[in-house]
């Protein structure tokens, strides 16, 4: 009798082990903006894997960008979401937790995304977007960077088009500006992001036109305060006009992912209740 106590309390131990050895894990995804691909954001996703190293992170790159700079980027933002979910839907069943961040024209993308498909995601943090119809055109494109934007049509050598790119999306000073530069610099010799294809996405940005109404169900917004961009009030009224929770980043820019790292980090591992 006493052996086939343990031998059931052995069988039961067992299958507990197994079970909980099988659970799925959960993932981050990365919606990055205007010609910008994941690998932009190599450091802080290497930050965020220290801190979570049992999430799997999945870049997902816009057309044009990153593993499909050869490729025309679209003019539309609808086109962007159907082409960025394919890659979405095939890992997307691996996962307990689908979490999404995305930052600047990665909004945009996400707006539509939760338009079209609202259950796709568990829950998702955007920062530092704007949408026409709830942000003014002066506030969405800050004209104090006017000369940045011609400059940046006319130069040809890959740092300095990341110097330029830098002055604006970056705030505040950082330590590790030249290990970033040395990334960016590498990434543009390996993956430009051709002078049309700028344009295509800035049409879409700038012509997508977003629903009135909230279309999100599991969304948070983040702004950095410190954004040279755009201005941090295209952030503040559509939390205000949508009713969505806002977290605001001191000091923060917009790419804060590279200039406020631990920052966000700290801000999704509350936010995605992360272990």
């Amino acid at each position: 009798m006493m052996r086939l106590f343990l031998l059931a309390i052995t069988f039961l131990s067992f299958n507990q082990n197994s079970a909980f050895s099988s659970e799925k894990k959960s993932a981050l995804w990365v919606v990055r903006g205007l010609i910008r691909e994941n690998a932009h954001s190599k450091l802080f996703i290497d930050k965020f894997k220290q801190k979570y190293p049992n999430v799997d992170v999945h870049a997902l790159d816009l057309m044009g960008n990153g593993e499909f700079y050869k490729q025309d980027s679209f003019t539309n933002i609808k086109d962007y979401v159907l082409h960025a979910r394919k890659k979405f839907l095939s890992k997307k069943d691996n996962y307990k937790n689908n979490f999404l961040i995305a930052v600047s024209m990665g909004g945009m993308v996400m707006t539509e995304w939760s338009r079209l498909f609202p259950k796709d995601f568990t829950k998702m943090i955007i920062f530092n977007t704007s949408l026409k119809g709830h942000c003014p055109i002066y506030e969405r494109f800050l004209f104090k960077n006017i000369f940045k934007y011609i400059k940046y049509a006319f130069l040809t050598d890959p740092r300095s088009i990341e110097e330029n790119i830098y002055s604006m999306i970056i705030s505040k000073k950082i330590d590790h500006k030249k290990e970033l530069m040395d990334l960016w610099v590498d990434i543009r010799k390996k993956r430009p992001v051709s002078f049309m294809n700028t344009i295509r996405q800035m049409w879409a940005a700038a012509t997508y036109s977003a629903p009135k109404e909230n279309p999100f169900s599991n969304a948070i917004l983040g702004v950095g305060l410190s954004d040279n961009l755009v201005s941090p009030n295209c952030s503040k009224n559509l939390a205000k006009n949508w009713k969505l929770k806002l977290i605001e980043v001191p000091n923060a820019g917009h790419d804060l992912c590279n200039d406020s790292s631990y920052e966000v980090i700290k801000i999704l591992g509350e936010q995605f209740k992360l272990n």
